[in-house]
């Protein structure tokens, strides 16, 4: 299965996630790490779950929520 830091792939939770974490790259907030040599890329997403975790889940919940109705 699937997972993006603590939420399965499939789930609105992890794209926010990921996106985050690429466009931390674009911006330079956060180090490379292509082929994931020393873990960088779970180093990264847990620096960007640091940050922005309430975020996601509020954002991602809300969205979620907004698009039942």
């Amino acid at each position: 299965m699937l997972r993006v830091g603590p939420y399965t792939g499939n789930s609105l939770h992890a794209q926010v996630l990921a996106l985050l974490h690429e466009f931390g790259h674009l911006v330079d907030l956060l180090p490379a790490d292509g082929g994931d040599e020393e873990a960088k890329s779970m180093q990264n997403t847990a620096e960007v779950l640091r940050f922005c975790r309430a975020e996601i889940e509020s954002k991602a919940g809300r969205n979620a929520l907004l698009a039942m109705h």
